[in-house]
């Protein structure tokens, strides 16, 4: 996974930051809520950025902490202030443990290893951030830098996070997976107006995307 990874972080266009960036954040910081005291820990974390600007959300005092295999994503992600470490060295006291873009890039067995992971790494809360299989994902040309990737159903995430959580052993309340649509979270348009139009776009849209939510009780 590091070598198909490599070429990725070389481009530039990959490292833009975008409205749809921010309002994945919103959505995520939303779920997270405010936490100083909490550690984040992002898996697959990349260049760093979303942690970094997901700390800020939720006002966490540490530095988010990233673990990632490539070493590119490593370096980007510590000139951008994250603490990069590798898997031996990730400190088991991270409250919250979150991905986005990471889990479909798997295998089915892959998969649900690294959701358990999530579980495992986790103290008080896990986000998983997947793209949502719509049909008109179909039309959308395959980026051919960008390694394999499965869309999932609400239903296939629930019960992916699901299983992790009972193979966890400890107490978790699984919510079920909620889709939005990120190209229509433009802060110009109404709340009220967002509301109504979600439900049709997250049908349709190929940038839909599900957020799933486990929280220890």
């Amino acid at each position: 996974m590091t070598d198909l990874w490599a070429g990725f972080w070389h481009k530039a266009e990959n490292h833009r930051w975008s409205a749809v960036d921010e309002h994945v954040l919103h959505e995520v910081a939303r779920a997270m809520g405010w936490g100083p005291e909490r550690w984040l820990l992002e898996l697959g974390g990349g260049r760093g950025e979303h942690s970094k600007r997901l700390a800020e959300m939720g006002r966490c005092v540490a530095p988010p902490i990233i673990y990632d295999t490539s070493k590119d994503a490593n370096l980007l992600a510590e000139r951008r202030g994250c603490e990069a470490v590798p898997a031996m060295a990730i400190p088991g006291h991270c409250a919250v443990v979150w991905s986005y873009g990471l889990v479909e890039h798997f295998d089915a067995d892959d998969r649900e290893r690294m959701v358990r992971n999530h579980f495992v790494l986790a103290t008080e809360m896990v986000v998983i951030v997947v793209p949502a299989r719509t049909w008109t994902r179909k039309l959308s040309p395959p980026r051919p830098e960008v390694p394999w990737q499965r869309e999932l159903t609400a239903g296939e995430l629930l019960a992916e996070m699901t299983l992790a959580a009972v193979q966890d052993g400890r107490s978790w309340r699984v919510e079920k997976p909620r889709a939005f649509a990120p190209l229509f979270g433009l802060r110009h348009i109404p709340d009220a107006v967002y509301e109504v139009l979600t439900p049709f776009a997250e049908r349709v849209l190929p940038g839909n995307l599900l957020i799933g939510v486990a929280r220890r009780v």
